[in-house]
């Protein structure tokens, strides 16, 4: 760990909702630990999901997963534990406990996550909610379906970010012949950005079954290591890290 890594956060957020930012959350956390040998973590502020499609259940059914979420609505103590799995804590929302956590308990749970890279996912959050939190991020990757439809869905957002002077770095995910990158360049007025392939749908189905995070497991691991490196490449950039 660098000084410049310590608890750097990185503020997940879709354009749209299913534009896939839980997913690219565990693959970025998975990436973190694997290529840059940092203890990262997973900070679920917005909407949660990521403790069932991971299968969290069973990896911690010997010695118990922490609802930090849990721990928060009831005001009780958070520093000092984690769930580490993967070589990721996950800080992850277990029982729909979000919806009943003001701005101030989202807040503590953020300043009490353990990590060097804590990621933040932000997804589900709107207006006044998420503009608390944003200015907390040291980077914002924002996370864009590139179907025509879901890019004028999220036009409100997109408005609401630019905004502010808030770092964000562009993802379009689920990237496939089919787009016309020319068109969603324009539409998001922006230069060449960073993409993450389609993932056969057959290989996040079998992720799940194995319990598993998609890029651990061929044949996803090989489409998705590259991009994803080039995607923490552009965080340490925007974040000023060298």
């Amino acid at each position: 760990m660098t000084l410049a890594y310590d608890r750097m956060k990185v503020g997940i957020l879709g354009l749209t909702k299913g534009a896939g930012a839980g997913f690219v959350a565990a693959c970025l956390a998975r990436a973190y630990a694997s290529e840059r040998r940092l203890r990262p973590a997973v900070l679920e502020l917005g909407q949660g999901g990521l403790y069932d499609s991971l299968g969290l259940a069973r990896h911690f059914a010997g010695d118990g997963f922490v609802s930090f979420h849990d721990e928060a609505a009831r005001d009780k103590k958070l520093r000092g534990r984690g769930n580490i799995r993967f070589d990721v804590n996950w800080v992850l929302d277990t029982g729909g406990r979000l919806a009943e956590l003001d701005a101030y308990k989202r807040l503590r749970l953020l300043a009490n996550c353990r990590g060097d890279v804590i990621l933040v996912s932000l997804s589900g959050l709107a207006g006044a909610e998420l503009e608390k939190l944003l200015p907390e991020m040291d980077v914002v990757l924002l996370v864009v379906d590139p179907l025509p439809s879901q890019l004028i869905a999220g036009h409100e957002l997109l408005c609401r970010l630019r905004a502010h002077d808030w770092p964000v770095v562009y993802l379009i995910n689920k990237m496939n012949p089919g787009v016309n990158v020319r068109e969603v360049y324009r539409y998001l007025n922006i230069a060449p950005a960073l993409h993450l392939p389609l993932v056969p749908l057959e290989q996040i189905y079998a992720a799940e079954y194995a319990c598993r995070v998609v890029c651990d497991l061929e044949p996803a691991r090989g489409l998705l290591r590259k991009p994803l490196n080039a995607v923490i490449t552009m965080i340490e950039k925007t974040a000023g890290i060298e």
